[in-house]
């Protein structure tokens, strides 16, 4: 099983990978049926941010959903995408 892989998913599905559109760090990978990952039923996982001497250096400090039911990020960088 790679990086960023779930046993429990369907191989049917699609991989949707979602990106800091700052520094391309990778903040998510969601498994989905349909085109839409970003506001369909998926199978979502984040990457959780990490810290270097205290500091979020790297990574998904909080997923959410913005307004529309549509994925937004948090990226560690500071942006918000």
């Amino acid at each position: 099983m790679g990086d960023g892989e779930c046993p429990a998913i369907d191989p049917s599905m699609k991989k949707y990978g979602f990106y800091c559109s700052n520094c391309d760090e990778r903040l998510a990978t969601a498994w989905s049926d349909s085109d839409h990952p970003e506001i369909d039923l998926i199978n979502f996982h984040y990457d959780s941010a990490i810290k270097e001497n205290g500091v979020y250096v790297r990574g998904c400090l909080a997923p959410s959903k913005a307004e529309g039911g549509v994925l937004a990020f948090e990226c560690a960088c500071g942006n918000d995408t």
